[in-house]
């Protein structure tokens, strides 16, 4: 196992998710009372495959993206789609889950699918944005990782969803972020503001113990609305 590996898996293990209350951490907590999934715009990596459910959907438009998840045997069953697009019978699955999807499309139409979305979720639907506009410089082979908008936590709250503060304060990150594949570690500190850049990412990942509390503050958030 490779050094990032041995580093992610760290990070994801169940005493640094509890002492960080880390995305992983809120996730598992909101779905405790959850046996069905729709993961949508579910991505490579989801971080379904550190919660294993009885069922789950993952959705996703690019199809290698599609293909590497299935190879990793995160999701039941794979739909290639357009999120915005899709349709499920009303109440289908206990939690809709929108990862890091929001800031792909501009408002008008992350406001047109948080509304339609939230009609398949039975028990509650999962959001995760970074905490205003992050310009996002693609360097990856999908052209729909480009951001085309931010959100305010005030935004979602006045939607009915309850925000939890992620990935530490927002004073040690920057408002740009690479999203190269190839290079894990160059992804990672492309958001670090200060120098050396491992060391501030460092304190930014600490602060997350008390940040949490203050999403307002915090780089990223991650939001719940219990149906």
């Amino acid at each position: 196992m490779s050094f990032i590996k041995q580093v992610v898996k760290f990070y994801y293990s169940k005493p640094l998710i509890f002492l960080l209350h880390n995305c992983l951490y809120w996730l598992k907590r909101e779905l405790k009372d959850c046996d069905t999934v729709l993961d949508l715009g579910c991505g490579y990596d989801s971080l379904l495959k550190y919660q294993r459910m009885k069922f789950s959907v993952g959705v996703d438009y690019f199809m290698p993206y599609i293909l590497e998840s299935k190879d990793k045997s995160i999701h039941h069953h794979y739909i290639r789609a357009d999120i915005r697009e899709i349709e499920f019978k009303p109440r289908s699955f206990d939690a809709v889950l929108l990862l890091n999807v929001l800031e792909h499309f501009n408002k008008q139409e992350g406001y047109r699918l948080i509304e339609r979305v939230s009609r398949f979720a039975y028990k509650k639907i999962i959001i995760t944005t970074p905490n205003g506009y992050l310009n996002q410089i693609v360097n990856s082979e999908n052209p729909l990782q480009e951001h085309h908008s931010g959100w305010k936590v005030e935004e979602l709250k006045a939607l009915g969803f309850k925000a939890k503060g992620l990935s530490g304060f927002k004073i040690f990150r920057t408002a740009i972020h690479c999203e190269d594949r190839k290079h894990y570690l160059k992804r990672v500190l492309s958001t670090v503001r200060f120098r050396p850049r491992i060391f501030w990412l460092l304190i930014a990942e600490i602060s997350q113990i008390a940040a949490y509390r203050f999403p307002h503050l915090c780089f990223e958030v991650f939001y719940v609305k219990r149906i």
